[in-house]
């Protein structure tokens, strides 16, 4: 049994079974990280547990099934593509108060250019919610001398850039990303986890397809041995109904060892105290917004698993 189950019923049936077939009986100590015998396996008191598990696979132990990823693929975050993410996270937290104000600018002319990385509009453009965005100078052009966008000038009542690539399109048109990739970023280059993944899709039932299908994306994903930690990022101020869903995907996913985290881009305890009061009964993990600018995210990371 190494699924983290608890009942003591399913502990009696196995052995049952195992006194019948002689078979073997082994458990899982989480907190020791170490096999303990429970029938006829006395072998295995000596051995430390040193497996290492893919996010796919832990998934799969709770019968759910990973068929891919939404925003970003992981295969395609390496490299350059991390240098990136620095330059962008730094120019982020630089314009904290108005990188919302231009994502939805960038969003407004980007529907005008559908699937197109190149960019030539009004310095005006109208929004979804029936009001004009304009583009922020400072951040735009801060974004230009780092190279995230190329060929950036203004004229006379417009703007023309181009995205460097698909990637930086999706982060600088989505509010939310810029926290998820960072956080990705620091756990895959702490080099400790065992998988680290981004933007992870789980169908519930384990098989794709099927009508009413229940399936969700887990903004990250570590694996340590035979702990996942399911990460949801939020920019805002995490309502209640967040909380409830990063538990409950971690505990169904995950079972008992799971993990469940929310990243926000917000001092909780400040702004929200009744939040950290929820999220402390549920078991859920908050980073904020100090622990992400003060460089205490990958320590957080390694002290849950």
């Amino acid at each position: 049994d190494v699924t983290g189950g608890e009942d003591t019923a399913l502990v009696a049936a196995g052995m049952f079974t195992c006194i019948q077939k002689d078979a073997r009986l082994i458990s899982y100590d989480q907190r020791k990280n170490r096999f303990s015998n429970i029938y006829n396996c006395i072998e295995v008191d000596k051995l430390r547990f040193q497996e290492k598990f893919r996010i796919s696979e832990l998934i799969a132990m709770s019968g759910a099934l990973v068929t891919g990823h939404g925003h970003f693929n992981p295969g395609s975050l390496t490299g350059e593509a991390l240098a990136d993410i620095d330059k962008i996270w730094k120019i982020y937290l630089d314009n904290l108060f108005t990188w919302h104000k231009n994502v939805q600018y960038l969003q407004a002319v980007s529907k005008l250019h559908s699937g197109s990385l190149h960019v030539e509009a009004s310095m005006l453009s109208p929004s979804s919610v029936g009001r004009f965005e304009k583009p922020q100078r400072k951040i735009m052009q801060e974004l230009g001398d780092a190279g995230i966008i190329k060929n950036l000038s203004f004229t006379a009542g417009s703007i023309v850039f181009g995205y460097k690539n698909d990637n930086i399109r999706r982060c600088l048109t989505d509010v939310g990303m810029c926290l998820e990739l960072f956080v990705y970023k620091t756990a895959l280059e702490a080099d400790f986890f065992d998988d680290v993944s981004i933007s992870v899709i789980i169908d519930w039932n384990g098989r794709i397809a099927e009508p009413n299908d229940t399936t969700n994306e887990i903004d990250v994903m570590l694996t340590k041995g035979l702990t996942p930690v399911f990460i949801s990022c939020k920019t805002g101020i995490p309502s209640t109904a967040s909380l409830n869903e990063v538990h409950t995907l971690a505990t169904r996913l995950g079972g008992s060892f799971a993990k469940p985290v929310l990243a926000t881009m917000n001092n909780l305890k400040e702004t929200a105290p009744s939040l950290c009061n929820r999220a402390a009964e549920l078991g859920v993990t908050l980073i904020e917004l100090d622990d992400l600018v003060d460089g205490r995210l990958e320590g957080i990371l390694r002290k849950l698993v």
